[in-house]
């Protein structure tokens, strides 16, 4: 325990480092559509307890009515709850849930090995550019509760060595953690048959050794030892159904199942087994641009090779190489010859079952990602989505932790000089990578920090008005980039006051420029330096605005304002210069100094 401490200091080190700029992030979209949804509510019960499916009882943009995580919103209740619209506690209550996981993953780890590697593999699936999203996405960081669950479950099952008589505690301690975690995320629900497989190896037919080695007993386990973990996605399935007589949009996980076409589907597994390979192993040829999530390209270099490579914009020349790669792996460490492959599999410290349990776990993984999401979105998706990468990787440097050879079992220098090797090549890959997601975070922080500044100093001007007799606020139009915010229409007035201004206002972060004009429009006897338009003008000019990024029209007190924004200038001037509106036309950070400075501050 107190070494297992010591080489958690500096992974904690490193990872303060790399997502410190992350704390600053102004939120996604996604999240200001969940803060919408539970507009009003504000008791610690309510949040946390009260929306266990709120997926299926959104007004617009539920998501996919099959998903069942009360953990899950469970989770971001508590965030809600506790730190309202600060979203600097939202993010560091992400960074810490993801340093939780990565202490039960160097545990897990270090019973496999218990030497430098465990610390050397912890490290690398921490500071992950690829798998960046799910430390720093607010909405997708409850995701990391199932695998915190997941690994506290593999953390007990490695305890039940094989030869060993069955330790029921053991596996009673899994098969509940595997139970709370399918309620975190349904990718966790296939696992428990794993599990059961793995008990199988290990407990299916014991030779007890008893009188000092003198009698040998067989002993056969009770299956409902081995079938016990079969529990997990059989209550979560249950739960499921019993959820369907209150939720009527409850179209249940299995409809996944029954829906998704294998032939068509599962060639696509060693496409995206390879691509993930690809980019946490090349960090730097991995093009990302800053945006609602960080959106993924393939490498240009790639897009150009000719014939067959074309495919999918150069996937198959990321499928081969990687390929040869990991053929390569398997050749040097099978090379010392056929005698010492047969003493590495029978020597007493390997755990082979557990190889194939961890080989078993990763392609349950890819089968589950691929059956879920690629016939629904396609590989473009697949590719964009940064929080996928960051699981396949825990499982991938599981199998590698559990197959390169420990000190107790290799002894010659070659061995020592592979094992070796590969470790520099993983320092060197974590510098890399932890290069790349600490110049990702300040990117990102820089390019939206701005206009996180203005929606703030808005909310603010709203918090402090809305206490005022007679207030009322509410959306009148969105632009079609922000139709989710309709919902309002269908509220009450009490629910409508309690919206946050952020909540209202947020950007679509799809651009890959941020917004260059911003346009307020507020009467001139709130401040003087905005510009007022008429409320008529906005309603008949649908058409136009559709070339906008985004606008947003509300109403305090009877009066009308707009916000605007875009990255084209003739766009903005088009509009405006109709005569029936004046341009307001200055850039994010002018804007910034303008309302922190010039306007006083009763007036906001």
């Amino acid at each position: 325990m107190r070494q297992r401490i010591f080489y958690f200091i500096p992974i904690v080190a490193v990872n303060f480092w790399v997502y410190f700029p992350a704390l600053y992030h102004f939120p996604r979209a996604d999240t200001f559509m969940y803060t919408g949804s539970v507009a009003g509510k504000e008791g610690f019960f309510e949040l946390v307890f009260g929306q266990y499916s709120l997926n299926r009882n959104m007004l617009f943009n539920a998501g996919d009515s099959f998903l069942f995580r009360p953990v899950y919103y469970a989770w971001l209740g508590f965030e809600k709850w506790s730190s309202g619209y600060d979203f600097f506690y939202w993010h560091l209550l992400g960074c810490g849930l993801h340093l939780l996981l990565m202490w039960f993953v160097l545990k897990l780890f270090y019973l496999v090995r218990g030497d430098i590697f465990s610390i050397i593999g912890t490290l690398f699936c921490s500071t992950l550019f690829i798998g960046m999203d799910a430390v720093i996405w607010e909405i997708v960081t409850p995701y990391l509760w199932g695998f915190v669950f997941l690994f506290c479950a593999l953390n007990a099952i490695y305890e039940q060595k094989p030869g060993l008589l069955p330790n029921t505690q053991k596996i009673i301690w899994a098969t509940f953690f595997l139970t709370v975690g399918t309620f975190a995320y349904e990718l966790i629900i296939p696992f428990g048959m794993v599990f059961s497989f793995y008990l199988w190896l290990c407990l299916g037919r014991l030779k007890i050794n008893e009188h000092f080695y003198t009698t040998e007993t067989v002993y056969k386990t009770p299956w409902f030892w081995i079938a016990l973990p079969c529990l997990a996605p059989l209550i979560y399935l249950s739960v499921d159904c019993l959820d369907s007589f209150f939720n009527p949009y409850n179209s249940g996980v299995i409809h996944v199942l029954g829906n998704e076409n294998l032939s068509r589907t599962l060639p696509y597994a060693f496409i995206l087994t390879s691509w993930y390979l690809f980019a946490g192993l090349f960090p730097y040829l991995y093009d990302v641009t800053a945006g609602d999530r960080l959106i993924a390209q393939v490498p240009k270099f790639l897009q150009e090779l000719p014939g067959v490579f074309q495919f999918n914009g150069g996937i198959n020349a990321i499928s081969i190489t990687t390929g040869v790669i990991i053929v390569g792996m398997i050749w040097a460490i099978l090379r010392p010859g056929r005698d010492n492959v047969k003493r590495w599999l029978q020597r007493p410290d390997w755990n082979w079952r557990f190889s194939l349990f961890a080989f078993m776990l990763l392609g349950m993984l890819i089968t589950g990602l691929v059956l879920g999401r690629m016939n629904e979105r396609g590989i473009g998706y697949m590719l964009s989505c940064g929080h996928y990468p960051y699981f396949f990787w825990l499982f991938f440097v599981l199998l590698l932790i559990s197959l390169v050879p420990s000190n107790k079992s290799s002894q010659r220098v070659h061995s020592h000089f592979i094992k070796w090797s590969f470790g520099g090549l993983c320092v060197l890959l974590i510098s890399l990578n932890s290069l790349r997601v600490y110049d990702m975070n300040l990117r990102t922080q820089s390019k939206f920090f701005p206009v996180g500044e203005v929606m703030q100093s808005l909310d603010r001007f709203v918090q402090r008005k809305k206490i005022e007799p007679g207030f009322s606020f509410k959306i009148i139009k969105a632009s079609v980039y922000d139709q989710n915010l309709f919902w309002l229409h269908k509220q009450d007035g009490a629910r409508e006051q309690n919206w946050n201004m952020s909540g209202a206002l947020y950007w679509n972060y799809m651009d890959d420029v941020a917004p260059k004009y911003l346009m307020i429009a507020k009467p001139a006897s709130l401040g003087g330096i905005y510009t007022e338009i008429p409320v008529e003008f906005l309603k008949n000019s649908w058409e136009s605005f559709r070339k906008f990024r985004g606008y947003r029209i509300f109403e305090y007190n009877g009066a009308s304002y707009g916000i605007f924004s875009s990255t084209h200038e003739w766009n903005a001037k088009n509009i405006f210069q109709s005569g029936k509106a004046v341009l307001c036309e200055v850039s994010v950070e002018e804007i910034v100094v303008k309302i922190e400075k010039k306007i006083p501050t009763s007036t906001l």
